[in-house]
Protein backbone atom coordinates (compact mmCIF):
# COMPACT_ATOMS: atom_id res chain seq x y z
CA UNK A 1 0.00 0.00 0.00
CA UNK A 2 2.81 2.47 1.00
CA UNK A 3 4.50 1.81 -2.64
CA UNK A 4 1.24 2.07 -3.97
CA UNK A 5 0.70 5.53 -2.59
CA UNK A 6 4.27 6.58 -2.83
CA UNK A 7 4.15 5.89 -6.40
CA UNK A 8 0.72 8.00 -7.36
CA UNK A 9 2.34 10.77 -5.40
CA UNK A 10 5.39 11.01 -7.54
CA UNK A 11 3.21 10.78 -10.60
CA UNK A 12 0.54 13.46 -9.53
CA UNK A 13 3.78 16.02 -8.44
CA UNK A 14 5.69 15.54 -11.88
CA UNK A 15 2.92 14.94 -14.04
CA UNK A 16 2.57 18.76 -14.69
CA UNK A 17 6.57 19.41 -15.50
CA UNK A 18 6.27 16.29 -17.83
CA UNK A 19 3.12 17.18 -19.44
CA UNK A 20 5.34 20.70 -20.14
CA UNK A 21 7.93 18.72 -21.09
CA UNK A 22 6.21 17.19 -23.37
CA UNK A 23 4.76 19.75 -24.85
CA UNK A 24 8.14 21.66 -25.79
CA UNK A 25 9.35 18.84 -27.65
CA UNK A 26 7.32 19.28 -30.40
CA UNK A 27 8.86 20.52 -34.08
CA UNK A 28 6.39 22.96 -36.44
CA UNK A 29 4.28 20.91 -39.04
CA UNK A 30 5.17 19.31 -41.96
CA UNK A 31 5.84 22.16 -45.08
CA UNK A 32 5.74 19.86 -47.74
CA UNK A 33 2.98 17.40 -48.48
CA UNK A 34 4.32 13.88 -49.18
CA UNK A 35 2.79 11.72 -51.37
CA UNK A 36 3.70 8.12 -49.72
CA UNK A 37 5.60 7.54 -45.86
CA UNK A 38 8.25 4.58 -45.53
CA UNK A 39 8.41 3.19 -42.28
CA UNK A 40 11.73 1.69 -40.59
CA UNK A 41 11.28 -1.49 -39.01
CA UNK A 42 14.01 -2.44 -36.72
CA UNK A 43 15.49 -6.26 -37.55
CA UNK A 44 18.07 -5.95 -34.68
CA UNK A 45 20.60 -7.91 -36.41
CA UNK A 46 23.54 -6.63 -34.92
CA UNK A 47 22.38 -7.89 -31.23
CA UNK A 48 21.46 -11.27 -33.15
CA UNK A 49 24.88 -11.82 -34.87
CA UNK A 50 26.43 -10.38 -31.28
CA UNK A 51 24.22 -13.22 -29.16
CA UNK A 52 24.92 -15.80 -31.99
CA UNK A 53 28.60 -15.00 -31.71
CA UNK A 54 28.42 -15.41 -27.55
CA UNK A 55 26.22 -19.02 -27.98
CA UNK A 56 23.52 -16.96 -25.71
CA UNK A 57 20.26 -19.13 -27.52
CA UNK A 58 18.29 -18.35 -24.70
CA UNK A 59 18.67 -14.79 -24.72
CA UNK A 60 18.71 -15.21 -28.77
CA UNK A 61 14.80 -16.42 -28.71
CA UNK A 62 13.92 -13.45 -26.31
CA UNK A 63 15.53 -10.90 -28.90
CA UNK A 64 13.45 -12.42 -31.70
CA UNK A 65 10.00 -12.43 -29.97
CA UNK A 66 10.80 -8.55 -28.38
CA UNK A 67 12.06 -7.69 -32.39
CA UNK A 68 8.72 -9.41 -33.57
CA UNK A 69 6.27 -7.90 -30.87
CA UNK A 70 7.80 -4.22 -31.47
CA UNK A 71 7.19 -4.51 -35.01
CA UNK A 72 4.13 -5.96 -35.03
CA UNK A 73 2.51 -2.97 -32.79
CA UNK A 74 4.72 -0.57 -35.18
CA UNK A 75 2.44 -1.94 -38.51
CA UNK A 76 -0.59 -2.04 -36.31
CA UNK A 77 -0.56 1.57 -35.17
CA UNK A 78 0.02 3.29 -38.55
CA UNK A 79 -2.44 0.51 -40.29
CA UNK A 80 -5.10 1.66 -37.53
CA UNK A 81 -4.15 5.16 -37.13
CA UNK A 82 -2.59 6.40 -40.40
CA UNK A 83 -4.25 7.15 -43.48
CA UNK A 84 -3.27 10.58 -44.37
CA UNK A 85 -1.40 8.96 -47.46
CA UNK A 86 0.06 5.41 -48.69
CA UNK A 87 2.25 3.87 -46.06
CA UNK A 88 5.11 0.71 -47.08
CA UNK A 89 7.59 -0.81 -44.30
CA UNK A 90 11.20 -1.94 -44.37
CA UNK A 91 13.43 -3.23 -42.51
CA UNK A 92 16.56 -1.24 -41.48
CA UNK A 93 18.81 -3.75 -42.84
CA UNK A 94 17.89 -2.95 -46.27
CA UNK A 95 18.46 0.53 -45.22
CA UNK A 96 21.33 1.63 -48.30
CA UNK A 97 18.40 -0.18 -50.89
CA UNK A 98 16.29 2.64 -49.84
CA UNK A 99 18.61 5.28 -49.90
CA UNK A 100 19.79 4.62 -53.84
CA UNK A 101 15.78 4.04 -54.59
CA UNK A 102 15.37 0.61 -54.88
CA UNK A 103 11.71 0.27 -53.73
CA UNK A 104 11.21 -3.17 -55.77
CA UNK A 105 10.76 -6.25 -53.57
CA UNK A 106 12.33 -4.36 -50.96
CA UNK A 107 9.02 -2.31 -49.38
CA UNK A 108 6.41 -4.07 -47.27
CA UNK A 109 2.50 -3.88 -47.30
CA UNK A 110 1.10 -4.19 -43.75
CA UNK A 111 1.20 -7.58 -43.92
CA UNK A 112 5.33 -7.54 -43.76
CA UNK A 113 5.03 -9.06 -47.77
CA UNK A 114 7.10 -7.62 -50.04
CA UNK A 115 5.72 -4.65 -52.67
CA UNK A 116 6.18 -5.52 -56.34
CA UNK A 117 6.63 -2.37 -58.20
CA UNK A 118 5.17 0.43 -55.39
CA UNK A 119 5.00 3.88 -57.10
CA UNK A 120 6.89 6.07 -55.09
CA UNK A 121 7.21 9.84 -56.84
CA UNK A 122 10.48 10.81 -56.83
CA UNK A 123 12.13 12.86 -53.70
CA UNK A 124 8.29 13.27 -52.50
CA UNK A 125 8.03 11.09 -49.56
CA UNK A 126 9.05 10.28 -46.00
CA UNK A 127 11.03 8.11 -43.97
CA UNK A 128 10.19 7.49 -40.42
CA UNK A 129 11.33 5.55 -37.90
CA UNK A 130 10.50 5.20 -33.48
CA UNK A 131 14.09 6.08 -32.09
CA UNK A 132 15.87 9.03 -30.79
CA UNK A 133 15.47 12.59 -32.48
CA UNK A 134 17.92 15.45 -32.87
CA UNK A 135 17.01 18.83 -30.85
CA UNK A 136 15.38 21.52 -33.36
CA UNK A 137 14.04 24.68 -32.40
CA UNK A 138 10.13 25.25 -33.21
CA UNK A 139 11.23 26.75 -36.65
CA UNK A 140 13.16 23.64 -37.44
CA UNK A 141 16.89 24.38 -37.20
CA UNK A 142 18.85 22.30 -35.11
CA UNK A 143 19.18 23.64 -31.71
CA UNK A 144 22.87 23.88 -31.15
CA UNK A 145 22.19 24.78 -27.70
CA UNK A 146 20.73 22.03 -26.63
CA UNK A 147 22.98 19.93 -27.97
CA UNK A 148 25.74 21.04 -26.23
CA UNK A 149 24.49 21.08 -23.00
CA UNK A 150 21.71 18.13 -23.21
CA UNK A 151 23.73 15.39 -24.70
CA UNK A 152 22.45 15.86 -28.46
CA UNK A 153 18.72 14.74 -28.43
CA UNK A 154 16.04 14.81 -26.28
CA UNK A 155 15.63 13.25 -23.03
CA UNK A 156 13.66 9.92 -24.84
CA UNK A 157 12.19 8.70 -27.79
CA UNK A 158 9.37 9.62 -30.27
CA UNK A 159 8.72 9.14 -33.95
CA UNK A 160 11.53 10.91 -36.20
CA UNK A 161 10.24 12.00 -39.29
CA UNK A 162 13.18 12.27 -41.98
CA UNK A 163 13.08 13.59 -45.78
CA UNK A 164 13.99 11.54 -48.49
CA UNK A 165 17.68 11.97 -47.93
CA UNK A 166 16.95 10.87 -44.19
CA UNK A 167 17.82 14.30 -42.72
CA UNK A 168 15.24 15.14 -39.59
CA UNK A 169 12.73 17.68 -40.44
CA UNK A 170 10.00 17.19 -37.67
CA UNK A 171 9.43 14.95 -34.72
CA UNK A 172 6.79 13.72 -32.32
CA UNK A 173 7.57 13.51 -29.04
CA UNK A 174 4.68 13.49 -26.52
CA UNK A 175 3.93 11.12 -23.34
CA UNK A 176 1.19 8.75 -24.71
CA UNK A 177 -0.83 8.08 -21.14
CA UNK A 178 -2.96 10.61 -19.24
CA UNK A 179 -1.52 10.66 -15.63
CA UNK A 180 -4.90 11.32 -14.08
CA UNK A 181 -6.46 8.16 -15.45
CA UNK A 182 -3.71 5.36 -13.86
CA UNK A 183 -6.56 2.31 -15.03
CA UNK A 184 -5.54 3.67 -18.25
CA UNK A 185 -2.05 4.35 -17.49
CA UNK A 186 -1.42 0.50 -16.18
CA UNK A 187 -4.12 -1.08 -18.76
CA UNK A 188 -2.60 -2.95 -21.90
CA UNK A 189 -1.93 -1.24 -24.88
CA UNK A 190 -2.25 -3.10 -28.53
CA UNK A 191 -0.29 -0.43 -29.79
CA UNK A 192 2.67 -0.61 -27.04
CA UNK A 193 5.55 -2.71 -26.37
CA UNK A 194 8.13 -2.68 -23.97
CA UNK A 195 10.85 -5.61 -23.97
CA UNK A 196 11.65 -6.70 -20.57
CA UNK A 197 14.82 -7.46 -21.21
CA UNK A 198 16.42 -5.66 -24.22
CA UNK A 199 16.27 -1.95 -24.80
CA UNK A 200 13.39 -2.49 -27.35
CA UNK A 201 10.04 -0.42 -27.32
CA UNK A 202 7.14 1.59 -29.50
CA UNK A 203 4.73 3.59 -27.73
CA UNK A 204 2.22 4.87 -30.04
CA UNK A 205 2.59 7.40 -32.40
CA UNK A 206 0.78 6.97 -35.94
CA UNK A 207 -2.49 8.92 -35.17
CA UNK A 208 -0.86 11.61 -33.70
CA UNK A 209 1.16 11.95 -37.05
CA UNK A 210 -1.62 11.42 -38.91
CA UNK A 211 -3.31 15.10 -37.56
CA UNK A 212 -0.27 16.97 -38.05
CA UNK A 213 -0.13 15.49 -41.85
CA UNK A 214 -3.64 15.93 -42.56
CA UNK A 215 -3.18 19.70 -40.29
CA UNK A 216 -0.35 20.67 -42.87
CA UNK A 217 -2.22 19.18 -45.91
CA UNK A 218 -5.56 21.72 -45.42
CA UNK A 219 -3.27 24.90 -44.07
CA UNK A 220 -1.67 24.28 -47.42
CA UNK A 221 -4.93 23.85 -49.26
CA UNK A 222 -6.38 27.13 -47.91
CA UNK A 223 -2.96 28.97 -48.56
CA UNK A 224 -3.52 27.94 -52.48
CA UNK A 225 -7.40 28.47 -52.72
CA UNK A 226 -6.86 32.24 -51.70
Amino acid sequence: MFFRNLILTVLITTAPLLAIDSAAQRTPRLRRIPSTVLVQLRAEQNRKDALIHDKKFEDLETLKNDTYRAIEVTVRDFRDHFNACPVYYFMDTNFERIMNHQFDGTLLDDNLAAVANPQIEDSNYLIVFYGYPTWQTKKGRWDTTKQKHWGGAPNGRGLVINDYNFRQIHYIYDLDFDFFNFRQMFAKNPYRYESKKFDIQYNPSAAEFNRDFLYSKHKQERRKNK
